[in-house]
């Protein structure tokens, strides 16, 4: 998959920002009824998609490096586990309550993310010219 300006970039810039900006609403809309209680977790649970998934999409528009399609997958499914942990965190936070389940949110999608990174390297190296 090449990445270098095409139409597919562009979208999966444009869906990362979407998904922020439906977080980020989500988020304050939650936080708005939750009388006066707010969690960083929650306030901050837009920034995964923002910053993992809009920003490296919109850097690499420009140049011609290959994404393997495992790792692109692993690298989605990590940022949706942060994404998703962030707003139980947030949840749970503003309710009042504590969970000992939101630490495997970040477990797994810590996990995800060295697994994508080490699909990558296999791909590069797989690939190599």
């Amino acid at each position: 998959m090449y990445t270098s300006g095409n139409k597919a970039t562009n979208v999966k810039t444009a869906v990362y920002v979407a998904l922020s900006v439906f977080v980020a609403a989500f988020g304050a809309v939650y936080e708005a009824f939750s009388h006066d209680v707010w969690s960083y977790f929650m306030v901050y649970a837009f920034a995964p998609p923002l910053a993992l998934g809009a920003l490296p999409s919109a850097l690499l528009r420009g140049r011609e490096e290959r994404v393997g399609k495992t790792a692109a997958k692993l690298w989605r499914a990590a940022i949706a586990f942060l994404t998703v942990g962030m707003i139980f965190a947030g949840i749970i936070g503003i309710y009042g309550s504590d969970s000992y389940f939101t630490k495997y949110y970040f477990i797994a999608a810590s996990a995800l993310s060295l697994l994508a990174a080490a699909a990558q390297l296999a791909f590069r190296i797989k690939n190599k010219k």
